[in-house]
């Protein structure tokens, strides 16, 4: 994304739609698991898609955006959207 200024004034819910669209550029990082991804954006953002499991301990199902500090590193959920049944 050219002007990541802008990101100061959208919702997490635009975010996760520039995202989907491709609009947002590739992640610089992706991780798989069992019953979830994470996708880590150049410009201080996460994406978790965590999707229904049987394990107990496991989040709720859906899509969790992060926003990273540069500084410290510490994660802060901006945005989630439940899985939808």
């Amino acid at each position: 994304m050219d002007n990541e200024c802008n990101l100061n004034t959208l919702t997490g819910a635009e975010i996760l739609q520039l995202i989907d669209s491709g609009k947002f550029g590739s992640p610089i990082n992706s991780v798989d698991g069992f019953s979830w991804c994470s996708e880590t954006y150049r410009n201080g953002y996460k994406r978790i898609i965590r999707v229904k499991s049987s394990s107990v301990i496991a989040d709720e199902p859906g899509i969790y955006l992060y926003k990273i500090d540069p500084i410290t590193n510490k994660q802060t959920l901006i945005e989630f959207l439940p899985e939808e049944k």
